[in-house]
C-alpha cells in the first residue's frame, strides 16, 4: 500500500458515522509517505465517538515532517480521544523538531489519558494518566497551557510510565 491506498482508506474512515477505535498497521509499507499521512490526518477526527487510535508506521521511510504534523493535528481534533498508540520506529526522515510539532497537535486532545509512542531514536514511551501525558508532551514543547485543560479534575490515579 502507498499514499494513494492510504488516502482512499482515509476517505473511507472519514465517511464513517461512528467508530469507537481504529487500529491500522502499515509497518514496512515502503510507499507510504507524507501525502498518505496528511490525507489520514485530515479525516481521522471526523467519525464521532473515536476513543482509541493505534497506528503503526514502523519502517515507512518516506514519512517526514509534513505527514507527522498533519496526523498530530488530526488526532488533536478528536474530541473523545482517550488513547493513542503510534509507532514511527525506523522512520529515519522524522527529526526531533517533527516530533515537537506532532506533540503540539496531539496536545489539543484534552481527554487523552493514555499515550504510547515510539520514534526512530526515542525510547518507547507509555503512560496511562492525563498528568503523565501532559508531562510527556511538554518535553517536546511548551504546550502545557494548551493541554492542561481547566476541566481536568484533580484526582489521584495510579500512574505508569515505562521508558525502555
Amino acid at each position: 500500500i502507498g499514499d494513494a491506498g492510504l488516502t482512499a482508506l482515509g476517505q473511507g474512515l472519514g465517511q464513517a458515522s461512528a467508530m469507537n477505535s481504529v487500529t491500522l498497521d502499515f509497518s514496512n509499507c515502503a510507499e507510504i509517505g507524507d501525502a498518505g499521512l496528511q490525507a489520514l490526518g485530515h479525516v481521522i477526527w471526523q467519525p464521532s465517538g473515536l476513543k482509541s487510535a493505534t497506528l503503526d508506521f514502523r519502517g515507512c521511510q518516506k514519512i517526514g515532517a509534513a505527514g507527522l504534523a498533519a496526523l498530530g493535528q488530526g488526532l488533536g481534533k478528536v474530541s473523545d480521544l482517550r488513547s493513542v498508540g503510534v509507532d514511527f520506529h525506523d522512520c529515519w526522515r522524522i527529526e526531533a523538531a517533527d516530533v515537537k510539532v506532532f506533540a503540539q497537535g496531539l496536545g489539543h486532545a484534552t481527554k487523552l489519558t493514555s499515550l504510547n509512542f515510539r520514534f526512530k531514536d526515542q525510547a518507547n514511551v507509555s503512560v496511562d494518566s492525563r498528568e503523565k501525558v501532559i508531562q510527556i508532551l511538554a518535553r517536546y514543547d511548551d504546550v502545557v497551557p494548551q493541554i492542561a485543560a481547566p476541566r481536568m479534575r484533580p484526582k489521584r490515579r495510579s500512574m505508569f510510565c515505562s521508558i525502555a
